[in-house]
């Protein structure tokens, strides 16, 4: 961290950046390693924010044709979707309703866990 930052040793605030310079770059490689519906489906939590899990759904079948855009195969069932975004928060880029890690106020919405 402290080459790139042009440096030749460690600042204190370069090792208190350490840790989430690291978690970020980890959450973009694992979103780089989605597929891309998984991909698409991420920009939506994104783009809309918090929202319920009735929420989500209903962003799904209104942006779903989109997520599966110039995909060989047919647009997958809610229930697919849910999985997709279970696999997300696996990978630690989104939280969903009921995670132990989950602010409080934000159980039962889904959110973007970090920018990328």
């Amino acid at each position: 961290m402290a080459v790139d930052r042009g440096y030749d040793h460690f600042f204190d605030e370069d090792v208190a950046d350490a840790f989430e310079h690291a978690m970020q770059t980890i959450r973009k490689d694992n979103l780089r390693s989605l597929s891309l519906p998984h991909q698409r489906l991420y920009e939506i939590v994104r783009t809309i924010g918090p929202v319920s899990g009735t929420e989500m759904k209903q962003a799904y079948w209104k942006h779903k044709g989109a997520i599966f855009e110039g995909r060989e195969h047919d647009p997958v069932s809610w229930r697919q979707a849910w999985n997709y975004l279970d696999k997300m928060a696996d990978y630690d880029l989104i939280r969903m309703p009921g995670e132990r890690k989950t602010v409080r106020s934000d159980r039962q919405r889904i959110r973007s866990g970090c920018p990328v």
